[in-house]
Protein backbone atom coordinates (compact mmCIF):
# COMPACT_ATOMS: atom_id res chain seq x y z
CA UNK A 1 0.00 0.00 0.00
CA UNK A 2 0.95 3.56 -0.99
CA UNK A 3 0.50 6.48 1.60
CA UNK A 4 0.13 9.50 0.86
CA UNK A 5 1.84 13.11 1.80
CA UNK A 6 0.51 15.01 4.71
CA UNK A 7 0.14 18.25 3.34
CA UNK A 8 0.43 21.28 6.05
CA UNK A 9 -2.24 23.69 4.60
CA UNK A 10 -0.62 27.10 3.29
CA UNK A 11 2.44 25.65 2.60
CA UNK A 12 3.21 24.21 -0.94
CA UNK A 13 5.46 21.32 -1.72
CA UNK A 14 7.41 22.44 -4.25
CA UNK A 15 11.54 21.82 -4.39
CA UNK A 16 12.49 24.66 -6.32
CA UNK A 17 10.42 27.01 -3.92
CA UNK A 18 12.22 29.12 -1.24
CA UNK A 19 9.54 27.84 1.39
CA UNK A 20 10.22 24.15 0.23
CA UNK A 21 10.91 21.37 2.17
CA UNK A 22 12.35 18.95 0.00
CA UNK A 23 14.96 17.69 1.84
CA UNK A 24 13.15 18.24 5.84
CA UNK A 25 11.28 15.24 8.00
CA UNK A 26 7.59 15.46 6.58
CA UNK A 27 4.64 13.23 7.46
CA UNK A 28 2.74 10.85 5.46
CA UNK A 29 -0.80 9.06 6.01
CA UNK A 30 -2.26 6.43 5.22
CA UNK A 31 -6.32 4.59 6.12
CA UNK A 32 -6.41 0.99 6.75
CA UNK A 33 -7.98 -2.00 7.82
CA UNK A 34 -6.29 -3.92 10.14
CA UNK A 35 -8.16 -7.26 11.17
CA UNK A 36 -5.17 -8.96 13.21
CA UNK A 37 -1.97 -8.47 14.95
CA UNK A 38 0.49 -7.35 11.73
CA UNK A 39 3.59 -5.15 11.59
CA UNK A 40 3.47 -1.53 9.79
CA UNK A 41 6.78 -0.92 7.86
CA UNK A 42 7.21 2.56 6.79
CA UNK A 43 10.04 3.10 4.15
CA UNK A 44 10.41 6.23 1.51
CA UNK A 45 11.21 5.03 -2.12
CA UNK A 46 11.28 8.38 -4.90
CA UNK A 47 10.91 8.80 -8.28
CA UNK A 48 13.70 7.11 -9.79
CA UNK A 49 13.33 4.12 -7.84
CA UNK A 50 15.72 4.96 -4.88
CA UNK A 51 14.85 2.93 -1.40
CA UNK A 52 16.16 3.91 2.10
CA UNK A 53 18.26 1.47 3.48
CA UNK A 54 16.27 -1.51 5.44
CA UNK A 55 18.61 -1.77 8.33
CA UNK A 56 20.39 0.83 10.86
CA UNK A 57 23.62 -1.68 10.77
CA UNK A 58 24.02 -0.99 7.44
CA UNK A 59 24.46 2.77 7.69
CA UNK A 60 25.59 3.38 11.26
CA UNK A 61 28.34 6.19 11.83
CA UNK A 62 29.73 7.35 14.96
CA UNK A 63 27.93 10.52 14.85
CA UNK A 64 24.41 8.86 13.92
CA UNK A 65 24.25 10.92 10.80
CA UNK A 66 21.69 10.39 8.09
CA UNK A 67 20.17 7.52 10.38
CA UNK A 68 17.25 6.91 8.23
CA UNK A 69 17.05 2.76 7.90
CA UNK A 70 12.71 1.84 7.57
CA UNK A 71 10.53 2.18 10.29
CA UNK A 72 8.89 -0.74 11.50
CA UNK A 73 6.00 -0.64 13.95
CA UNK A 74 4.11 -3.73 15.58
CA UNK A 75 0.59 -3.03 15.72
CA UNK A 76 -1.32 -5.48 18.58
CA UNK A 77 -5.43 -5.62 17.53
CA UNK A 78 -7.99 -6.08 20.34
CA UNK A 79 -10.82 -5.39 21.87
CA UNK A 80 -11.76 -2.93 24.29
CA UNK A 81 -13.62 -3.83 27.22
CA UNK A 82 -15.44 -0.48 27.85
Amino acid sequence: MEATRFQITGIPYIADHISSDKWAWVLFEITVDIPHTTEIVAKAVDSAANVQPEKVQDIWNLRGILNTSWHRVRVHVGHSNM
